[in-house]
């Protein structure tokens, strides 16, 4: 099943376009505000961590049938959105939501089947989020994420189905997760370099429950800046959108 090419730019993938630029503006700006505290050999017990991101451009790569596989960076900004942490992490993390900086990584993705449900990869290496802190999560090799098409931006979506292996570490100490929420997507790129995202809350707190959807552009504005300067952004684009 080949995954079908749009032909002409959407007003979404417009509006997107736009927003991505800001957002990486922005994080540039607010990364660079904030110093690496020193790696603390801390045990991440009874902790839970949340944070978004962008991604490269994957969306042509996907085609699920038998022996596709493909590749992602994410984090190809070295900066990822902290939404939320508790308890030990939070030591780590004394502002949020903000941004940190974390490593690129890159993640390798293989078809593994379809149902009726959508189509089925396999992560087939360890994917580490490794941030300069000394906090690192790792998604373990094996992980199954679950794929669709988002009828709504005519992208693909993915999101995790068993995350076995997974761990935080932090200075050797490794805890592994009880539950990890991770989602990504991505929209035709036509050349613009657009790019994708992703959304991911991780803990080892049992008892937690966590969302697995992966947020829209203005998503991230309004977890910096709050919902107001949300709105007048979202606003301010739409007026232009509708002037041209």
């Amino acid at each position: 099943m080949k995954i079908n090419r749009l032909t002409s730019l959407s007003r979404y993938q417009t509006v997107t376009l736009i927003t991505s630029r800001i957002v990486q503006f922005l994080a540039i700006g607010a990364a660079t505000g904030i110093s690496a505290s020193p790696v603390q050999a801390i045990s991440l017990t009874n902790s839970s961590l949340s944070f978004q991101g962008g991604t490269s451009n994957f969306f042509e790569k996907v085609n699920p049938v038998a022996g596709n596989t493909f590749s992602t960076t994410f984090n190809p900004g070295s900066v990822a959105f902290v939404t939320g942490s508790s308890n030990s992490i939070s030591r780590f993390f004394p502002r949020s939501p903000l941004s940190y900086t974390v490593a690129p990584a890159q993640g390798d993705f293989s078809y593994i089947g379809t149902n009726s449900n959508g189509f089925d990869y396999s992560l087939t290496n360890p994917l580490s989020f490794a941030f300069n802190n000394g906090v690192d999560l790792t998604v373990g090799a094996g992980s199954i994420f679950r794929g669709t098409l988002n009828q709504t931006n005519r992208g693909i979506d993915f999101a995790v189905l068993d995350s076995r292996g997974s761990f935080f570490s932090n200075a050797g100490n490794m805890t592994p997760t009880t539950s990890l929420a991770f989602s990504f997507g991505d929209i035709p790129d036509r050349s613009f370099g657009i790019g994708g995202g992703y959304s991911i809350s991780a803990s080892n707190v049992s008892t937690q429950i966590i969302s697995t959807q992966v947020p829209e552009p203005f998503t991230m504005i309004g977890t910096i800046f709050g919902s107001v300067a949300a709105f007048r952004m979202r606003r301010k684009l739409t007026t232009a959108l509708n002037n041209k």
